[in-house]
């Protein structure tokens, strides 16, 4: 390719880079690129330097005359809506509707540099922002600057090498088995309280419970088969498979759960478990946050979450000694790392029990030791 390039003065310190990329051979129109820079002469002669570099090295990028917040959308609509789980695209929306556009939002694409997402992030944590929201409101960024960088759009992520409020990881909460029938208790009266008491006895989450039909449960052999979650987008409830293989698992029941479903089932009009007042469309997510919240708050837990009953059935496990392995694969986690870390709390118990199991065993040979009792050596091989 033939480039050639000349400086167009247009006022003081102000230059015109013209760039000759020759003709075109299907329109036979002379192509070039204008490019204004505010600098010296110096300045200018080697930034049109650098552009003849990228256009012969073909990494050359066009500025798009587009803000931030139109090709957010632009993105939100091309490529996560038809791509993206629903619930990650009204997350991103949210994220660029509330937070990004209002601050940012008018800035040229191709202007947009670390310092304002840095500044964005500093600006939301002063106006009260939780750290949780500002993280996802950068992989928003992140993921949107990516797919730019994809479509030649931008040669750099903006938001690479920002750094990220981090939010506290909140502590697991431990329900003892007393707290877990006082909260059963105060549940009983409750139109979710056979809700709350599957999900203590499975460590199901809260949307593959409301997903549940009575045709994943075997009510003969006592065994439910997780194979979907129910979420709502805009009031709008959608039913779709869980992300990872593990997820989508069998699940033993007691025989006291297993006798409650039997008689909910002999009540059941609908093809779902747990329904709304109708007693046909599935429960809405939100009247379970709202009615668990009455019932946390009669035992006398405030701010107890339905998702916490799920970490009081692992935790349950693991202090009977349970194998972890069995309750990684009770709750669905996609390995045994994610199960060891998220309830690191209770292995030091576990730990101490083993020690003293091995401790125990050990004393015991020195007792028969002791009392003059043979060991038949072929037995210790």
């Amino acid at each position: 390719m033939n480039v050639t390039w000349h400086l167009e003065k247009r006022y003081k310190s102000s230059w015109t880079i013209v760039i000759d990329l020759g003709r075109d051979p299907a329109t036979g129109k002379q192509k070039r690129i204008y490019r204004s820079v505010k600098c010296n002469k110096k300045q200018a002669e080697q930034e049109a330097l650098r552009l003849v570099a990228e256009i012969l090295s073909k990494t050359y990028v066009k500025p798009q005359k587009l803000t931030l917040e139109g090709y957010l959308m632009q993105w939100l609509e091309t490529v996560c809506v038809p791509n993206r789980a629903a619930k990650t695209v009204s997350s991103y929306r949210t994220c660029i509707e509330k937070h990004i556009a209002p601050r940012i939002g008018k800035l040229w694409l191709t202007d947009v540099e670390p310092m304002h997402i840095q500044q964005l992030y500093a600006d939301m944590l002063a106006d009260g922002v939780g750290k949780r929201t500002i993280e996802l409101t950068h992989a928003t960024l992140y993921s949107a600057f990516e797919q730019a960088i994809k479509l030649q759009v931008l040669k750099t992520n903006p938001a690479h090498g920002t750094e990220v409020p981090r939010p506290e990881k909140k502590e697991t909460v431990v329900l003892s088995p007393d707290k877990i029938w006082v909260l059963l208790q105060a549940a009983e009266t409750s139109p979710v309280r056979d809700l709350v008491h599957l999900a203590l006895a499975t460590g199901m989450r809260k949307t593959e419970l409301l997903a549940l039909k009575w045709d994943d449960i075997n009510l003969d052999k006592g065994i439910i088969y997780v194979q979907r979650n129910l979420i709502r987008v805009k009031e709008k409830t959608i039913l779709k498979e869980p992300k990872t293989k593990s997820s989508q698992r069998p699940i033993l029941l007691d025989p006291i759960t297993l006798s409650r479903l039997r008689n909910m089932r002999g009540n059941s009009k609908s093809e779902f478990v747990f329904t709304r007042a109708d007693g046909e469309n599935p429960m809405c997510p939100y009247t379970v946050t709202h009615q668990f919240a009455r019932i946390a708050k009669a035992a006398g837990m405030p701010g107890l979450r339905f998702h916490d009953l799920r970490h009081a059935h692992a935790t349950v496990l693991l202090g009977q000694g349970i194998n972890p392995k069995i309750v990684q694969e009770r709750l669905g986690h996609a390995s045994i790392r994610t199960t060891m870390d998220i309830y690191s709390h209770v292995i030091p118990t576990m730990q101490k029990e083993a020690a003293d199991s091995f401790a125990n065993a050990l004393t015991e040979v020195e007792r028969r030791f002791s009392d003059g009792q043979a060991i038949n050596v072929d037995d210790v091989n």
